[in-house]
């Protein structure tokens, strides 16, 4: 194996585990979380594994994702429950607005914070959902109205999805 490679798997980065394509795949330290929030490294990690926060989903209330993250599997965060707030540095690649965060240039949620409930109104610009971005949400309403969706993922039946066409009548 090359500088900095491990042949046993995974490394261990500031408490994450690292596979060797720079993947966050999961978490070596529950230290790491702190009082729910969670600083994900900005060295030698460059993305999220889609399982990354699977066995310590219930602890995590909030994630900072630096700027240098830029590969974030769809499903990243599908098994946060407790999740209420994603914060990303900002990037070419995604960026959060009111704790929710976007790729595409602004037209896909690539992750919702599963703890939040009500409704939460789409921004306009949103043309599809990632897979498992709602997977575990426990919103009740998700106002498309304006949205042109392309795609709504695997959105569970438990979320009532308001598009242009229901305001009919």
């Amino acid at each position: 194996p090359g500088e900095g490679m491990s042949e046993s798997g995974p490394k261990n980065v500031n408490g994450f585990l690292v596979d060797t394509s720079g993947m966050i795949c999961g978490i070596a330290h529950a230290d790491v979380i702190s009082d729910g929030y969670v600083i994900l490294p900005s060295e030698e990690c460059s993305g999220i594994r889609a399982t990354a926060f699977a066995d310590i989903s219930e602890l995590i209330t909030e994630i900072y994702i630096p700027s240098e993250i830029t590969r974030i599997e769809e499903g990243a965060f599908a098994c946060l429950r407790s999740l209420e707030w994603l914060e990303a540095e900002g990037s070419d690649v995604c960026f959060t607005e009111d704790g929710v965060l976007f790729s595409e240039n602004g037209t896909c949620i690539l992750g919702f914070p599963s703890a939040r409930t009500g409704a939460y109104k789409v921004p306009q610009r949103v043309t599809r959902f990632a897979e498992d971005a709602f997977a575990t949400a426990q919103i009740e309403i998700l106002d498309a109205v304006g949205c042109s969706l392309s795609d709504t993922g695997n959105l569970p039946s438990s979320i009532r999805l308001l598009l242009s066409g229901d305001l009919a009548g």
